[in-house]
């Protein structure tokens, strides 16, 4: 019985490090691809930005513009981190949870996958509105941004006007 208790541990250890090994060399890929791909995006966002005429700079608002630089792009970071650095693990995950479903009730199964095209539909449009209040609320912060980096840039301005009251609910 130790013996075979001992086989077992080893195995289990070798699993863990041989898991564990996988695990990060995916998380390692997943986040350098990441990385690598909001890079260029800023740099391709940047490169247009330098280029853009001066007229059209100033009819937009800086806050704005920085926000999109910036926190668009980190939030970018993420949402790739989110849907990339899971990808592998989750769909093998998924495939194992299908063939056990189909092991235990294979009519069941059937069924939800007969119905899986209405929630992907469904799924669909939520993720739609999910997007649109996304950017809405994006626009808001640039928004604030814009509001915050005026209201600190000309704090002089402000302060001699006594418009800090009129500042404050701009804010």
């Amino acid at each position: 019985p130790f013996i075979s208790f001992a086989w077992l541990l080893a195995v289990i250890a070798m699993l863990t490090v041989v898991g564990s090994i996988f695990r990060f060399a995916h998380q390692y890929w997943a986040i350098t691809a990441c990385y690598r791909a909001v890079t260029q995006i800023r740099k391709i966002v940047f490169r247009r930005l330098v280029h853009v005429a001066m007229a059209s700079i100033s009819m937009e608002r800086t806050g704005d513009l920085l926000s999109r630089l910036v926190r668009d792009s980190s939030r970018l970071a993420r949402g790739f981190m989110a849907v990339f650095g899971k990808a592998v693990r989750n769909i093998l995950i998924g495939a194992a949870c299908l063939l056990m479903a189909f092991w235990v009730d294979w009519m069941l199964t059937g069924i939800f996958v007969v119905a899986l095209p209405l929630i992907m539909v469904l799924i669909y449009r939520f993720g739609r509105r999910i997007r649109h209040a996304t950017r809405r609320a994006l626009k808001g912060y640039g928004a604030m941004t814009n509001v915050l980096g005026e209201s600190l840039q000309a704090n002089k301005t402000v302060k001699l006007h006594q418009a800090e009251g009129y500042e404050r609910r701009r804010f």
